[in-house]
Parts: C-alpha cells; sequence; structure tokens
C-alpha cells in the first residue's frame, strides 16, 4: 500500500541472544537484518520492517507511493591511510551498538533509508584505500549451526568492519540459486594477502557445513569451492551449451569457475 517501510530496530549483547531472536521472528516481519560488531564478538543491531499500511500513516500529499528522495554525500579522492584501522572502527562500532535502543523501538522509514543505507556515503569504498576490499558472503544450513558460529569466530581475528547477518527461507528453483534455509553472513574486508588466506579457510569451514557463497560478490572463490556448493552446475552447464556453443558469453567469474 505504501513506500514507507515500518521498522523495529534493538540492540543486542551477545551472538546466541541475537540468533534466537531471528529464528523466532522468522514469520513476523518481511525484511530482517542485524548488523553485527564482529570485532567484540558479541554485539549487534537487529533491524526488522514491513510495509506500513496507508492506514498507519499520516496522510501526504504525495501519496502513498512517492519515490523517496535520494540524497547522498561522495567522498573526496583522497588516501584514507586510518580510517579503516581496528583501533578506530572498534571505537566506531562501540558508538553505532549504542546509539541503537535497548529496548524494541518502532520507526517509520522510507525504502531507500530502510533497504540501502549505506548510499547516504556515495564511493565509501574509499575508506579502504587503494589496495580495495573484498566481500565475501556464504550461507550455512540451520542444520550446520555450528560452522556458522565457528565462522564468526574466525572472523573476530580480522578486520572485518561492515558485517551483515540475515535469516534465509527455502533454495529457488535457478540453476545457480544462492539462498538455502539458512544464515547468510556478508562481511566486507580489506584485500590483503592475510586477508586472502583466512577467506581460503572459511571456504573449507563452509564446504564441510554444506553451504556455498554468493556468486554475485565473489572475487576469489576457487573451482572445487564452486562445484562443492553448487551442485547443479553441469545442467546449468548443459543448457548454456545449447544457446552460446562457442562461448561468446564469457566474464573473468565464469571463467575462473568453468561456467
Amino acid at each position: 500500500e505504501t513506500t514507507t517501510v515500518r521498522v523495529e530496530t534493538q540492540r543486542f549483547t551477545d551472538l546466541e541472544t541475537l540468533m534466537q531472536h531471528m529464528r523466532a521472528s522468522d514469520t513476523q516481519h518481511a525484511f530482517s537484518v542485524a548488523w553485527v560488531d564482529l570485532l567484540s564478538g558479541r554485539n549487534s543491531v537487529l533491524t526488522q520492517g514491513s510495509f506500513a499500511t496507508a492506514a498507519e500513516l499520516e496522510p501526504d500529499p504525495a501519496g502513498p507511493l512517492q519515490q523517496p528522495p535520494s540524497r547522498s554525500i561522495a567522498l573526496p579522492a583522497i588516501t584514507y591511510p586510518r580510517l579503516t584501522q581496528t583501533p578506530l572502527m572498534r571505537l566506531f562500532n562501540r558508538v553505532y551498538h549504542r546509539a541503537a535502543p535497548a529496548e524494541l523501538a518502532v520507526s517509520y522509514e522510507s525504502i531507500t533509508r530502510f533497504w540501502h543505507p549505506l548510499d547516504v556515503l556515495g564511493r565509501w569504498n574509499r575508506l579502504y584505500g587503494r589496495q580495495g576490499f573484498l566481500q565475501w558472503q556464504c550461507v550455512i544450513p540451520d542444520e550446520h549451526e555450528s560452522a556458522f558460529v565457528e565462522i564468526c569466530s574466525q572472523l573476530r581475528h580480522a578486520p572485518s568492519y561492515l558485517t551483515v547477518l540475515k535469516r534465509f527461507g527455502s533454495a529457488g528453483p535457478g540453476h545457480l540459486s544462492f539462498p538455502k534455509s539458512g544464515w547468510t553472513l556478508a562481511v566486507d574486508l580489506p584485500a590483503t594477502q592475510l586477508v586472502h588466506e583466512l577467506l581460503d579457510r572459511l571456504d573449507e569451514i563452509m564446504n564441510r557445513a554444506d553451504g556455498r557463497l554468493y556468486l554475485a560478490k565473489d572475487a576469489r572463490m576457487s573451482r572445487s569451492t564452486f562445484e562443492a556448493g553448487y551442485p547443479r552446475a553441469d545442467d546449468w552447464r548443459a543448457i548454456r551449451a545449447t544457446v552460446d556453443p562457442t562461448g561468446r558469453w564469457a566474464s573473468d567469474l565464469s571463467v575462473r569457475l568453468g561456467l
């Protein structure tokens, strides 16, 4: 009925309580996402929302289905040598966590603000400097939740500044569909050699837990990791062979993963 989201926000001080709350409220909200401070290993802020009804809102001359304005402040193209260093990020995370309500609070936000909060800061990737950053997003089935906890524990020793946790429903029908019932964790990490080595170890944990990585964010997955996570890849290749037999459509990712 509207483009406004009714948002419930609450902070937590341990990962287990957060996960219990997210499991219990799976079907109560259309959208659910948690920011997790893995540098502390415990603090988090859970944001859940559903579209507001017209009756919930004050009448607006622009109407209930208005397009929200898009505003952002772009970071200048300069070097940011220390803005993403661990001590400063620990301080930022503590401030962000304390700013969230301890008890559940309700607010109303536009879809732009709710779905794309980082867009308020244009070119935020510049905070990682010239080395850039990697995004790593996995899904771990519910029956292997211990592996998910192990991954979170490993990431405590890495500069995982931006970490997002969500719940997934059942898998889709696509041959390369990423979701499956369980937990999905997305992290942004500086693109250093140590981080590459850490992610190789996390891939192994994820593979043992019947998980997989999100292709849309991948820049370094091995072919063996891909094959383990996407058992219908051969079905996809068979379809591709019929529509593109000479392999004219290709990308760095498709070449690396044998697609």
